[in-house]
């Protein structure tokens, strides 16, 4: 077993293989989550998007008009959020 796992940096290395070849495939299921978790929120509800990675989810919340905050372990995956959603 790897001694990284489970620590908050261990998507350091990552982060820029999954903004470059995953982040359109996530986006699709994202979207539908976003698609039906949107509707249910109080307008302007505040957000909070754990382990927010490189920002997929906290960019379609911010769409909705909702402010977001995003928190992530890795640095790296935060700069990729950061970009996406500059105002999180």
């Amino acid at each position: 077993m790897s001694r990284s796992r489970g620590r908050p940096d261990s998507y350091d290395r990552f982060a820029e293989v999954y903004e470059r070849h995953w982040t359109q495939t996530s986006r699709w299921f994202i979207s539908a989550v976003a698609i039906a978790l949107v509707p249910r929120l109080s307008p302007r509800a505040r957000l909070l998007d754990l382990c927010c990675g490189t920002g997929v989810l906290l960019h379609e919340l911010d769409a909705g008009g909702h402010p977001v905050v995003g928190l992530d372990g890795s640095r790296p995956m935060l700069e990729h959020a950061r970009k996406r959603v500059p105002g999180a």
